[in-house]
């Protein structure tokens, strides 16, 4: 990966935010890159040296790093806590898998608590009903598999350590136009994560070993690529929104599924609302949050199919 610095930041400042200690050591794949799309990982290795990135565009993973750096140090200091740790296991087939966990807490009946720290923003909870997302579920079972497995110590409980990186204190009484979701109480929240069977751990392990075993082979093979699905490509569909002249935002509660929804709300407000139409995104696809876009087809084709 090359990087610009079309900001002119310092020098000293540009070290610090293109600094990478990452490494998965000798391991095939990690468990992060397990839950994430095989598209995206095999045309990242194949343009890994065309890819272009400003360093300001490395702030959330700068900020990330920060948060990280202080947890370890503090962790360092007592006895009952494990940070950053990469443990290995070899699957059946041959590849090496592995992960490096944020934090595990060593309870006194020698049970472990895995804790994997995130940093999102306060929309994120809100449209989750305040709950884990799914991938967060899928990597913090892989990493209690790893626990047990490696060191076959039993893991006890499985949590997120959420920081969000936009909350506000004068938002405290805000709630949905449901009522369903409330806004987050504290910046850094401590949620627990549904915890999976040994068995179901494995099952997962292995049925995603082989997606990425079997699109490696084809693709050297043919060429062809599997595609991204919508939880991939972070799709948002299509909304109404309820807007107010003068105002560039929706109405509170003025984000709606369909257009009668809208227009409902917008008549019972009276003359100065109006409904508008927002057109569904492909979020990861548009903003390149993926680093491939440019090479990506599948894109294209949506691209192509929305012209």
């Amino acid at each position: 990966m090359k990087y610009t610095n079309l900001h002119g930041l310092p020098a000293v400042v540009v070290d610090a935010l293109t600094l990478d200690s990452y490494s998965k050591g000798e391991s095939d794949l990690s468990i992060s890159e397990m839950n994430d799309s095989v598209r995206i990982r095999l045309l990242r290795l194949k343009h890994d040296d065309e890819i272009v990135r400003d360093v300001t565009e490395n702030a959330a993973i700068f900020q990330g790093n920060a948060i990280h750096a202080a947890m370890e140090k503090a962790a360092n200091n007592r006895d009952d806590c494990i940070s950053e740790e990469r443990l290995f296991v070899t699957h059946e087939s041959g590849y090496i898998y592995s992960g490096a966990i944020d934090l595990q807490i060593v309870k006194d009946d020698g049970t472990v608590i895995v804790i994997d720290f995130k940093q999102t923003s306060v929309w994120t909870l809100i449209l989750n009903n305040m709950m884990v997302k799914e991938e967060w579920v899928q990597q913090t079972n892989g990493y209690a598999h790893l626990v047990e497995v490696s060191k076959g110590i039993k893991v006890s409980k499985l949590q997120i350590v959420v920081v969000l990186r936009d909350w506000k204190l004068s938002n405290l009484d805000w709630k949905s136009s449901n009522e369903k979701a409330s806004y987050p109480a504290a910046p850094i929240m401590v949620l627990d994560v549904p915890m999976w069977s040994p068995e179901k751990r494995e099952a997962y392990i292995n049925q995603r070993i082989k997606v990425f075993q079997d699109a490696k082979f084809k693709h050297l093979s043919t060429n062809e690529l599997p595609l991204c699905n919508e939880s991939e490509r972070w799709v948002r569909g299509e909304k109404w929104a309820v807007m107010k002249k003068g105002r560039k935002s929706a109405m509170r509660g003025g984000l709606k599924a369909t257009e009668a929804e809208a227009i409902e709300m917008a008549e019972s407000l009276g003359s100065p609302y109006f409904v508008e139409h927002r057109k569904g995104k492909n979020v990861r696809c548009e903003g390149n949050f993926c680093q491939v876009a440019e090479w990506c087809e599948q894109f294209k084709e949506i691209k192509d199919g929305q012209d």
